[in-house]
């Protein structure tokens, strides 16, 4: 009977009948032959370069086995002539999706993006996104055709095997919607169309839904925190707000949102159109600012709250 184990620093060990028969390093195992013991297995070290390796689980498959190393990644070694060989590397994307990356800053009349900002995440507000988009677990068709494996987030993410050989780097796809990593903190529904928008503090993303047909339309990631949004009752306008700014978007086509004018807010939290959607609140602190929607002149400021506007 064999048994494969592995670490957190990076190493398997394979045992044979209750005996240790060798040990890998994952880092520079580029193929193996599990009949072969090796000269001395307790000599075999992990890597000091400080990545991530640990290797939570592996799958074994009708020609191979199937590591996943470091929550992101996913090892493929091919069995041929009794020894494993490393082929594939899937890994989850990076950003999740498909996104629209849009810089920090802000946009001025013309949409031009010009402002500044620090770009630091809140980590009192859910923390590292990408902790919780980790692989939980792994699946492979019966034909070996098709994986599938699902993050922390609830995201399945899937590839072909088929038609993949030698050493390559293949980038999962999303199974059905992506999902907001991290809760979402703001939600904004339009009067007349059947779409909704909500934002992610923690993804720093904004994304437009169609409730009808259960899609996707839009998703847009900001190199900022987001904290909360507002879409016009026509479904045609949407309003983002950061720490210090607001931003009014025109939503073109629903592919992206387009700057139309920048206002400074301090320690925005909450925007809001109006039922009519001709004027929007802009939450500055403990001031509710007032804007006109067409002329984006400022109509009144409301004082008096001693507390958060909520």
């Amino acid at each position: 009977m064999r048994v494969l184990a592995g670490t957190i620093d990076g190493r398997l060990f394979l045992i044979e009948n209750g005996e240790l028969k060798s040990v890998y390093n994952i880092q520079t195992l580029s193929e193996f032959d599990p009949n072969v013991t090796g000269p001395n297995p307790l000599s075999v070290r992990p890597l000091s370069d400080g990545r991530d390796v640990k290797i939570q689980y592996f799958t074994p498959v009708k020609n191979g086995l199937l590591f996943v190393v470091n929550g992101y990644q996913i090892y493929y070694y091919k069995m041929k002539a009794n020894r494993y060989s490393q082929s594939i590397v899937f890994h989850v994307p990076r950003d999740g999706e498909r996104q629209v990356n849009v810089g920090e800053g802000g946009g001025d009349a013309d949409g031009n993006s010009n402002g500044d900002g620090d770009g630091d995440t809140d980590d009192g507000d859910g923390g590292d996104s990408r902790g919780s988009d980790a692989i939980n677990s792994l699946s492979v068709s019966p034909k070996n055709k098709r994986l599938v494996c699902v993050t922390g987030t609830s995201q399945l993410y899937w590839s072909s095997m088929e038609g993949k050989s030698g050493m390559m780097d293949v980038e999962l796809e999303p199974f059905g919607e992506t999902l907001h990593r991290g809760g979402v903190f703001g939600l904004s529904v339009s009067d007349w169309k059947p779409i909704f928008m909500t934002c992610g503090k923690v993804d720093r993303t904004v994304k437009l839904w169609d409730y009808m047909r259960r899609t996707l339309l839009l998703s847009q990631s900001y190199d900022e925190d987001v904290h909360d949004v507002s879409l016009h009752p026509t479904g045609s306008y949407a309003i983002v707000a950061f720490r210090d700014r607001v931003v009014f978007n025109v939503i073109y086509d629903c592919m992206a949102l387009k700057p139309r004018r920048e206002f400074t807010a301090e320690n925005c939290h909450l925007v809001r159109f109006s039922v009519s959607g001709h004027m929007f609140a802009v939450v500055n602190d403990l001031v509710v600012d007032i804007y006109c929607s067409v002329t984006f002149d400022k109509r009144f400021t409301l004082t008096g709250h001693k507390n958060k506007v909520s």
